[in-house]
């Protein structure tokens, strides 16, 4: 696992192998609900919302995070599958209601995940001077890994390229001893 510092935000990747049968289980999620629903993405397929204990490859993604005392605090609330096919994309969003929310890569995302940084929209005069150059960060993950993220740092999904698709499960995490999100 690797803690960076993006920005002034902290995000985990933890870089693990792929799981045999997740693909297959992915696009079986796709052929019970071929609609899905359209919140962030443009184009593709995205489940519907479940609760944490429907994941079934949440045991998994437990024992990862279960090695770092900081992430046992933390319970996940819902996961969601998203299949992109070429030219589909998510816009820019968060993920509110949550502390944490995390990616899980099925298939190679190929770079295509960018983080906006929270503090371009305090700056923007500076971007417009170019004193600053505005860039976002885009991450290169693997079949198989895991990113952690804070929910509220907007994220955005570039254009998938390819003839294959890109398929992840998205989750959002809370401490339920806070009693903020309840």
């Amino acid at each position: 696992m690797s803690r960076y510092d993006l920005f002034t935000t902290p995000f985990w990747k933890f870089e693990e192998k792929p799981v045999e049968g997740a693909y297959e289980w992915a696009l079986s999620m796709k052929e019970k609900d071929p609609n899905g629903v359209c919140l962030s993405n443009y184009g593709g397929w995205q489940s519907h919302s479940y609760f944490s204990h429907m994941f079934p490859y949440g045991k998994h993604i437990a024992s990862i995070l279960s090695k770092y005392s900081y992430f046992q605090k933390f319970v996940t609330t819902n996961w969601w599958v998203n299949i992109n096919q070429k030219g589909n994309l998510n816009m820019p969003h968060t993920h509110p209601g949550s502390e944490l929310s995390g990616i899980w890569y099925i298939t190679d995302n190929h770079g295509s995940l960018g983080f906006i940084d929270p503090s371009n929209h305090t700056r923007s005069s500076l971007y417009v001077t170019k004193i600053l150059e505005k860039e976002n960060i885009f991450i290169d993950c693997k079949a198989g890994e895991l990113l952690i993220f804070p929910s509220d740092v907007r994220h955005v999904v570039r254009p998938h390229k390819l003839d294959t698709n890109r398929i992840s499960v998205s989750f959002n995490m809370v401490i339920p001893d806070l009693g903020i999100n309840s």
